[in-house]
């Protein structure tokens, strides 16, 4: 019966690293989207005024990148936390401490996904 249960945990929290993967990849599409519509809105209705002035554009591009990339370093982090589970659980070890911990902390380490998330190719293409 315990092996059941454990089971279903175990998928349960699979399920939940899952979704909180697909709600960044989402929200990194949508960074890009909103980024895309807004210098639409500026360039159609600015009628040439905002050519002179393009530099406005630029704090929202960087503002928009920065997010966009911290999104990817969250989602990278994320599968990084599913592919270790689900190494653990192929080889049988004790996987009870890690279920329902979704600890993507040290504070430094914001830093470091986020920076690798700026040299990605999702990313310095678009922007």
């Amino acid at each position: 019966m315990e092996t059941i249960q454990y089971s279903e945990d175990a998928r349960h929290y699979i399920s939940l690293i899952h979704n909180t993967i697909n709600r960044m990849a989402g929200n990194s599409a949508n960074c890009k989207a909103w980024l895309i519509a807004l210098i639409t809105a500026c360039l159609t209705f600015s009628h040439g005024v905002l050519l002179s002035n393009f530099w406005i554009l630029l704090f929202p591009s960087f503002l928009f990148f920065f997010l966009d990339c911290y999104y990817l370093g969250l989602e990278r982090r994320f599968i990084k936390i599913e592919t270790q589970f689900l190494n653990n659980l192929r080889q049988n070890e004790n996987v009870s401490n890690m279920l329902y911990s979704f600890n993507i902390r040290p504070l430094g380490s914001n830093i470091k996904w986020t920076s690798k998330a700026m040299l990605s190719w999702s990313t310095m293409p678009f922007y």
